[in-house]
């Protein structure tokens, strides 16, 4: 609602249709890809159904693959996956969001049932992973992201790194600081990533794909 009543539309000069196969065939690829990690913990990894969801994931993917060279406006543009920044800022997308979902998963349940602690304590815990990005986005943001997005990726993988390796050591250490310190420094790291990772796809992208790009 609030969208509706104090974002001007932004018009575009070439009206883009949508891709409906491409759409499509992605969604599908996803579902059947979802489906069979998750079956995979219940089931087995030789389940039938696992091993069929993934088959069709692949086959998906392939259909997918073909409608998009096809398309003439493909969900995913060629144009934009030939430029090197594009694909470095879109794989630090991906690694950032495995890592952080992954992290967030896992370690709840380790904080509850190995460590025993509450919710409302287990969520006290991970506060320094939802605080940090704010306050280190806000402390360089004099900088001008267009222009330092490549340091500070490379800066928040470096950060993710030792976070990760200190979340990892929290298993045989069992100092609560430990397990703090850790979730603070992915806090800082996505704080560098995610800025950077959005205005480097931004900036090498054609005004036209912004949309495409953002999403993406």
């Amino acid at each position: 609602l609030m969208v509706r009543v104090f974002i001007e539309e932004t018009r575009v000069t070439r009206d883009r249709p949508l891709d409906w196969l491409g759409q499509l065939s992605v969604s599908l690829t996803l579902w059947a890809l979802s489906y069979a990690l998750i079956e995979a913990g219940n089931a087995g990894w030789a389940a039938p159904r696992v091993i069929g969801a993934f088959a069709a994931s692949i086959a998906l993917a392939g259909a997918c693959a073909l409608s998009e060279r096809r398309s003439a406006s493909p969900v995913f543009p060629p144009t934009l996956f030939s430029r090197p920044a594009f694909v470095a800022c879109v794989g630090a997308g991906v690694v950032v969001s495995l890592g952080t979902y992954g992290i967030l998963f896992i370690e709840s349940i380790y904080l509850q049932n190995v460590r025993h602690l509450s919710a409302l304590a287990t969520g006290a815990m991970i506060v320094p992973l939802t605080v940090a990005p704010t306050v280190t986005t806000r402390m360089i943001d004099r900088y001008r992201a267009d222009m330092h997005f490549k340091p500070r990726l490379f800066t928040g993988q470096i950060l993710a790194v030792l976070g990760a390796a200190t979340m990892a050591a929290s298993v045989w250490v069992p100092a609560t600081g430990v397990i703090l310190l850790g979730f603070g420094l992915l806090g800082v790291a996505l704080g560098y990533i995610t800025p950077a990772m959005t205005t480097g796809v931004l900036t090498v992208s054609p005004p036209s794909m912004a949309g495409l790009a953002s999403g993406t």
